[in-house]
């Protein structure tokens, strides 16, 4: 393979490409002022490997514990909602639901695995469950993308070919501000995914977020109440099982040591997956689905990758499906099965980019842009 002109611009940068590597002249550099996006549609996405975490003085903790001394100001220190988590509250102070951390995570994996307070206590944990707990927290973490560069096949195929470093999502809640110093952000910024879905009738799919309810326990904790891409989520490492077949082919899945188009299928499967759930999509109304390139919040840190998906389906079929499907409620993740929809024209998405009062999340920006 083979890279070609461009620089990588200077950081603060988002997602971490390698320094002095190029860009292609392919490539279409974007600079959104919140976002930095490179399109390219068909891009085709490769692991190269799995990174580990730093320890000592590069470990999450220190870099952490560091920071919280030199900041006394802060009314509850960084390690700490970290760790324990931390109240949401509104603009007037009111409490709207509570952020987990670490804790929480490890309880819940705990608990997944069936291993009880005296089996911790007595370091007495079975090998059959410790197994299933470290596979449950492996599953939960996201892909946190690291030197990224772009590499061209004897064909002419475009592959953004990348390192991935395990980030716990409690991670990403709480250094995610560009403020936090370049270091910590290097240990978390995770990647996303965000799909922009056309109709056959040629409409862009702007998805609305539900607003929290406290009361209720159902919204959206961390974009409820706004407009964003068709359907988003996080891109989530895969277990590797103790058993060798499993083994292997969660590797084969993760992208490592195979061509890039399993990575990418991968990617494009998941995007799949959250399109239907969220808007009740069935496995037929997809025609086709592709990575239209990568993206970078600036504001939030974390990356992205960007796709579109064309829809075998007009806006009225899928507004009569979503009417008369059960909705099911999911308190961490709820969306809330109300849309619109905008001509599928680079007018109507550049007025929505300017003239939308209630601005859409960096990263959606980025995939309307891309489409």
């Amino acid at each position: 393979m083979t890279s070609e002109s461009m620089p990588i611009p200077e950081p603060p940068l988002s997602p971490r490409f390698e320094r002095g590597n190029l860009i292609p002249s392919e490539v279409k550099e974007f600079d959104g002022g919140i976002f930095v996006g490179y399109f390219y549609p068909h891009l085709q996405i490769s692991i190269n490997k799995r990174l580990q975490m730093p320890h000592g003085d590069k470990s999450l903790k220190h870099v952490i514990t560091e920071y919280d001394k030199t900041h006394p100001e802060q009314k509850q220190p960084l390690i700490s909602k970290l760790v324990e988590g931390e109240d949401r509250k509104d603009t007037n102070g009111k409490v709207m639901g509570r952020i987990g951390g670490l804790k929480q995570d490890i309880a819940h994996g705990l608990d997944v695995a069936g291993i009880t307070h005296q089996e911790v206590a007595q370091r007495s944990i079975p090998e059959d469950k410790r197994l299933l707990y470290v596979e449950h927290m492996k599953s939960n973490k996201m892909h946190g993308l690291r030197n990224i560069h772009f590499e061209k096949d004897d064909n002419g195929n475009l592959t953004a070919v990348m390192d991935s470093v395990g980030i716990s999502y409690p991670s990403y809640v709480y250094l995610r501000s560009p403020e936090l110093p370049e270091a910590m952000l290097d240990l978390a910024n995770p990647t996303g995914t965000a799909v922009v879905l056309e109709t056959s009738d040629n409409k862009f799919i702007l998805q609305y977020r539900k607003p929290y309810d406290p009361q209720k326990h159902t919204g959206n904790k961390m974009h409820g109440g706004i407009p964003g891409a068709s359907a988003a989520g996080m891109w989530k490492q895969i277990v590797d099982s103790p058993e060798s077949n499993a083994k292997q082919e969660a590797r084969e899945e993760l992208g490592l040591h195979i061509t890039p188009d399993k990575t990418t299928a991968f990617i494009i499967d998941q995007a799949k997956e959250l399109s239907e759930r969220e808007l009740h999509l069935e496995v037929n109304d997809l025609s086709n689905m592709f990575v239209t390139g990568l993206s970078g919040d600036l504001a939030v840190v974390h990356a992205e990758v960007l796709l579109l998906g064309k829809l075998n389906i007009d806006t009225s079929t899928l507004e009569q499906r979503s009417l008369h499907t059960k909705y099911v409620n999911d308190p961490e993740y709820d969306f809330e099965e109300k849309f619109v929809t905008i001509p599928a024209t680079s007018e109507s998405v550049w007025n929505l980019l300017t003239r939308v009062k209630c601005p859409l999340p960096a990263n959606h920006i980025a995939a309307f842009t891309a489409a």
